[in-house]
């Protein structure tokens, strides 16, 4: 993982995230409460952000990032541009 975040390897990271979750089935529910739901509210407070005059730092862990449930999808989805540094 730490190879995939330190090269940009968002497949790689992406894949090794989902890894467990397809391997057991019952971890569905449990991605879906750490990750989605977590991710639309994060979303959410960011574009708060994004939407007042003030300047943040916002801190997320990789997992937050990565596909398309993810922070930076749902971004797009809603207009902003984003970019991986």
């Amino acid at each position: 993982m730490v190879r995939a975040w330190a090269s940009g390897d968002v497949q790689a990271m992406e894949s090794i995230m989902s890894e467990a979750a397809l391997q057991d089935a019952s971890l569905a529910p449990i991605v879906v409460r750490l990750f989605d739901e977590r991710n639309m509210r994060m979303t959410s407070t960011i574009e708060g952000y994004l939407n007042s005059n003030g300047s943040y730092f916002v801190i997320v862990g990789a997992g937050h990032l990565l596909g398309k449930r993810g922070i930076v999808e749902l971004l797009k989805s809603k207009g902003y541009g984003v970019e991986q540094l």
